[in-house]
């Protein structure tokens, strides 16, 4: 294979970094990986550097010792999963802090940056947004993701850095799909849920996110916000019937659309524009985006 770029990415045990590496390094790039666990992965062109974000010495020597030609900034803290702090000040110090130590050393060694963000940071939306919408997000997640944005268009205007934002709508792959089960399970792997006839959400596959990012990668990089999802959105009735064909989705409750339509409207009176009421406008109001 040609040599290629080198391409430093962190978050690279996790689900879109650890594939991402490996369709790239079947590509023909050199990946420099950093992640605080160990990758069950190899390869010679392959290096990974297990350590915190927040260890800034340790990531400038790192960006000193190696030729890098893009750096792709996926780490955060997002699922809960096996998490015992979910504090603001945990999600603040892993999502901004961690992230501002990334964007200022690569500002540095003027490396262009891929920030991967979500679309969680529009918050509550009616109707369609575009890149240029201007977010309110409500939870501590899509807080501290729009946070680590604006640092990172705040050290581009004030250095010459090159950045592009990725605002991913909810990842899948085969086989881990729990960002999108949220929609039709309420547990997961027995009681299904659907709303009417179905609710059509925009999601994003592991395939069609590595696409967007390589394509960002051969490319000359433009500072831009980009909404990345599929072409198609989910169906969640649909993927009930398929949960059923699979011996899944045992109990199927229906809920009339009316119903939980109103159910959210006194609910939202009731207790405002928080994070239990923002779960139920993903019902409601499903985000549909526009570049």
């Amino acid at each position: 294979m040609p040599n290629k770029m080198t391409v430093l990415i962190t978050g690279c045990a996790g689900m879109i970094g650890s594939s991402l590496s490996i369709e790239l390094l079947n590509k023909g790039y050199s990946i420099i990986g950093i992640d605080r666990k160990k990758c069950n992965f190899t390869n010679e062109n392959f290096i990974q550097i297990v350590c915190e974000l927040y260890d800034f010495e340790k990531l400038a020597n790192v960006f000193d010792n190696y030729k890098i030609d893009r750096v792709i900034h996926l780490a955060a803290l997002a699922h809960t999963s096996g998490e015992k702090d979910l504090s603001y000040n945990r999600y603040f110090d892993i999502n901004v802090n961690c992230s501002k130590n990334i964007f200022n050393i690569a500002a540095k060694h003027h490396i262009p940056v891929l920030f991967a963000s979500t679309v969680d940071v529009y918050g509550f939306v009616d109707g369609i947004v575009t890149n240029e919408t201007i977010p309110s997000p409500v939870t501590i997640y899509g807080k501290t993701k729009y946070l680590a944005e604006c640092e990172l268009k705040n050290i581009s205007a004030n250095t010459s850095l090159n950045y592009t934002i990725f605002r991913f709508a909810p990842v899948y792959s085969k086989d881990i799909k729990r960002d999108i089960q949220k929609r039709y399970y309420l547990k997961y792997p027995h009681i299904a849920y659907v709303v009417g006839k179905g609710t059509e959400y925009e999601v994003l596959s592991i395939e069609n996110a590595i696409k967007n990012m390589i394509e960002w990668i051969e490319n000359i990089p433009q500072n831009k916000i980009c909404n990345i999802k599929d072409p198609t959105r989910l169906n969640t009735a649909e993927c009930i019937e398929n949960e059923i064909a699979n011996g899944k989705a045992k109990i199927v409750i229906h809920f009339p659309r009316w119903l939980v339509f109103s159910g959210f409207n006194i609910i939202k009176f009731l207790i405002g524009k928080n994070k239990y009421t923002y779960l139920l406008n993903k019902v409601v109001n499903p985000l549909i985006t526009k570049e």
